[in-house]
């Protein structure tokens, strides 16, 4: 217990030490890992102008940065720092200091940690769910912190694991396997993600026919079975042990 409450200590000194350091020269970013300490490398930032902004993010008069690197097309005048790891400026908006897809600076607001709007999509970090309805979409199952169930979403036409849509076109009998990592299934159909499992992640037919209504799962499907018997989400139909 000593040892761990150490290395949560020295991490915690370490993340501290992580950001951004204005010198007479220039301005540099300090980066700071367990194996190799901490090291300044100059940045190519105005001093004159350069200010921080949060979450790791920082401008000057010309271009805006995250973790020490410039984020490209990003309109320095107009970027604005939300939450959680979020930001916006007058085109787009970002998560991360990645672009979000699709997504449009106005009108742009953040739900939560996961999840944000611009009243014309929403996103998933920086992924759009290109939804049928803003208006009516909700998270599932948010009382489960910590759980794989948090990551459930619905707009009320299909259901959402992360940013991944569940193919289904038969919304009002899709049977969501909530503790599991994205599998669901209806009256026909067993999924996974974007997928019905009758297909590999490399797109290959591994599977003929699943019996929905038979489907059971633990999990993460080591141990899949329909009435056929055992299935392995790679390779098909395996033994039974």
């Amino acid at each position: 217990m000593k040892s761990l409450a150490l290395l949560f200590l020295v991490v915690a000194m370490l993340s501290s030490c992580v950001g951004y350091v204005k010198k007479s020269d220039g301005v540099y970013y300090r980066d700071c890992n367990e194996a190799n300490g901490c090291s300044l490398r100059k940045i190519d930032a105005d001093p004159e102008t350069f200010e921080t902004l949060g979450d790791g993010y920082a401008r000057d008069i010309d271009r805006v940065f995250i973790g020490g690197g410039p984020i490209e097309g990003a309109d320095a005048a107009t970027f604005k720092v939300l939450s959680n790891s979020y930001a916006v400026d007058k085109d787009h908006a970002y998560y991360g200091g990645h672009v979000i897809e699709s997504s449009t600076g106005k009108n742009f607001k953040v739900i939560d940690a996961y999840y944000s709007t611009d009243d014309i999509d929403v996103f998933y970090q920086s992924n759009p769910l290109k939804v049928c309805s803003v208006k009516n979409f909700r998270r599932l199952y948010e009382d489960d912190k910590e759980s794989l169930s948090d990551y459930w979403s619905t707009d009320g036409c299909y259901y959402y694991y992360m940013h991944f849509k569940i193919p289904s076109a038969d919304y009002t009998n899709v049977q969501l396997l909530k503790e599991t990592p994205g599998f669901a299934k209806d009256k026909q159909w067993v999924y996974n993600l974007d997928q019905k499992i009758n297909f590999n992640i490399d797109g290959e037919k591994i599977l003929d026919t699943v019996d929905a209504a038979s489907f059971t799962i633990n999990k993460y499907c080591d141990s899949c079975r329909d009435k056929f018997g055992c299935i392995n989400l790679y390779k098909g139909r395996v033994p039974c042990n």
